[in-house]
This record gives structure tokens, C-alpha cells and sequence, in this order.
């Protein structure tokens, strides 16, 4: 009886540290940097563009906007990758100007094939 209750425990901490080990793997291996997020105003509507370090990782990409900066919510979807930009991994869309802020926030969510997801840097945009 007493091996039973010295193996057990092993076991345990054994397949933690492989649970652990293989979160971090997972999360390494999605992992995306966004580059050069802009948001600019053109015209009558908002323009967000970025570019990425990779493309294979890359499911979708959700484009989401706050009016402070905490709560946001998705604006757009944009797939990723397109295969005819083979040279560039430069992404684009457009947003309708809400007339009551004087203030927007946006941010990229990135969706990897897995279901994972990152979220890029906050960017503000004065409207007025």
C-alpha cells in the first residue's frame, strides 16, 4: 500500500508539468506580432490597417472598437491569410465614424486555426 501512495503523488506533479509544458508550447507556437496597427480617419469613415510576422498561424482576425477604451465590441471580420499577397501580410478594413464620441478606441484580435487568440495594442483615435 505505501508504494501506491508514493507513486501516485508522482504521477501527478509528472502530468502537471507536462499539462503545463504543452500550454506553453500552444501558446508559443500561435503567438503573432501585430506590426505598424494604424487607425486614421478618411473621409467620413475610420481606416485600421496592420501587418503580421506570420501568416500560416493566422485563422481571422477580429477588428473591435470601445468608446473607453475597456469595453469593446467586434466591428469587423477580416480572414487572413490572402494568398495572392504573398510579399506582404498586411491587413485592412473600414469603420463608420460614430458621430456621439469624440473619442474611439480599436484593437485586433487574432484567431489562430486552434480556436487560440491574441490581442494586439490599444489605439485611440480623436474624432472632433
Amino acid at each position: 500500500m505505501k508504494e501506491n501512495i508514493l507513486i501516485r503523488p508522482v504521477l501527478v506533479i509528472f502530468l502537471a508539468v507536462s499539462t503545463i509544458a504543452g500550454k506553453s508550447q500552444d501558446a508559443q507556437a500561435r503567438h503573432i506580432n501585430m506590426i505598424d496597427l494604424n487607425v486614421f480617419k478618411d473621409g467620413n469613415r475610420i481606416e485600421i490597417n496592420w501587418t503580421t510576422d506570420k501568416k500560416e498561424a493566422t485563422n481571422y482576425f477580429e477588428v473591435e472598437r470601445s468608446g473607453d477604451g475597456e469595453d469593446f465590441k467586434t466591428v469587423a471580420l477580416v480572414m487572413g491569410p490572402d494568398p495572392s499577397k504573398k510579399d506582404c501580410d498586411c491587413y485592412e478594413c473600414f469603420d463608420k465614424i460614430n458621430s456621439g464620441s469624440d473619442t474611439t478606441y480599436y484593437r485586433v484580435k487574432h484567431v489562430d486555426s486552434n480556436g487560440g487568440f491574441d490581442f494586439s495594442s490599444v489605439k485611440m483615435i480623436g474624432l472632433k
